[in-house]
Order: structure tokens, then C-alpha cells, then sequence
């Protein structure tokens, strides 16, 4: 099955290549649908009703707002390197390496399929470590290389996001995060995603 869909998913994009690369990227992405699954069933149980939570690479925003819904005495504060949020609180922009953010001052930070895409994640990992409260703790949601289809379908994924990305493998994950962080790992799997064509190895860190 996992084979068909990975012929599938290289098929179609080939097809497209002269075409829409954003618009592949946009398929490769989890899309709505995914990030609800997403936060419902991995990301809530380990949120605080209130507290500060920091959205690192916030994207559209989405990721947040579910949050926000379904947390709404917590403060989340979204930090991109530009921009693109489709509705609701701006982000503030960084770097992509330091965070605009005191110590100490964040009880949560996310980093939700941001990781791959960094042009340097051991600095972003330090200071995000450097951000968190006593008591606090990091979550990571990333794309694993474990498996044949998963190496295809991240190099298509590299390509049509026209930008650089980097992807591990699992223990590669978490033995970065270790590293970088000083915290202890634990890795979890998350839930499907239900683009069917993109059926990729996606892991949940936890660092505290």
C-alpha cells in the first residue's frame, strides 16, 4: 500500500513539475484537516491551560489558532521569519537563529515541522532551551527518514518547498535535540496524516 502511494505521489508531482512547484508543496504539506488531528490528538495533552506558549516557525498561524480554541487562557506568542499568517495576531520576526525573547519567560515552545526547513537548528535548539521556564518543556513535531518511501518523499518534498531542507532520522532527531537542548527526549508517533499521498514517518518530541 505505502508502495503504491509513494509510485503515486512521485507520478503526479512528475507530471507537475514544469507547473506549480508551490502548489506540490502546498499537497506535501498536512494541510487543515492534518493540523487538527495534529493538535487534538498529540499536541493538547502535553499544553497547559495558561501559561506562555511559543510558537516557533508559526507559518499560517493555524497550528496556533487550534491551540488558541482549545486553550484560551493561554498566551501564545508566534515567531516566524516572515510573515504569511492568513488571519488573526501577526508573528514577531527573527532571524531564524535567536529568539526576541527573555530568559525563562516561555512555559511551552513548538517547534511544528519547522526543523527541516532551518538554515541552522543547533542555535534555534539552544535558545529555545534558553526561553523555557523551570518546569517547562519543548515539543517538536518532525519528518523522519526511516524508510525507502520516506527517503523519496522527503527529497520530492526538499524540492517542490524550493528551499532547503534537512531531514534525520529518527534517532538523528532526537540525538540533535539532546544535544542541543540539554534536555532529555522522549519521541512518540503522531497521528496519520490524511494526506494519503504523502505517507511519510512524523515523530512528536518531548524535551524536558
Amino acid at each position: 500500500m505505502l508502495q503504491f502511494a509513494a509510485a503515486a505521489t512521485v507520478v503526479g508531482l512528475l507530471l507537475a513539475w514544469w507547473r506549480a512547484p508551490a502548489l506540490i508543496d502546498r499537497v506535501l504539506t498536512v494541510g487543515r484537516a492534518g493540523k487538527r488531528a495534529l493538535v487534538h490528538a498529540d499536541l493538547l495533552p502535553h499544553i497547559p491551560d495558561a501559561g506562555v506558549l511559543v510558537d516557533v516557525g508559526s507559518g499560517d498561524g493555524h497550528v496556533g489558532d487550534l491551540i488558541q480554541a482549545a486553550r484560551p487562557g493561554l498566551t501564545i506568542v508566534s515567531l516566524d521569519t516572515a510573515d504569511v499568517h492568513e488571519a488573526g495576531r501577526e508573528p514577531l520576526l527573527f532571524d531564524g537563529k535567536a529568539l526576541p525573547l527573555a530568559s525563562a519567560s516561555a512555559d511551552v515552545v513548538l517547534l511544528c515541522l519547522v526543523l527541516h526547513h532551518a538554515a541552522a537548528p543547533e542555535p534555534l535548539l539552544r535558545d529555545a532551551a534558553r526561553v523555557l521556564r523551570p518546569g517547562g518543556h519543548i515539543l517538536v513535531v518532525e519528518e523522519a527518514v526511516e524508510t525507502v518511501v520516506d527517503t523519496i518523499l522527503t527529497r520530492i518534498h526538499g524540492w517542490a518547498a524550493q528551499g532547503r531542507c534537512e531531514f534525520r532520522t529518527v534517532a538523528g532527531w532526537a540525538h540533535l535535540l539532546a544535544a542541543e537542548t540539554g534536555l532529555c527526549v522522549e519521541a512518540a508517533a503522531v497521528s496519520p496524516s490524511p494526506v494519503l499521498l504523502y505517507p511519510v514517518t512524523r515523530r512528536l518530541f518531548y524535551l524536558a
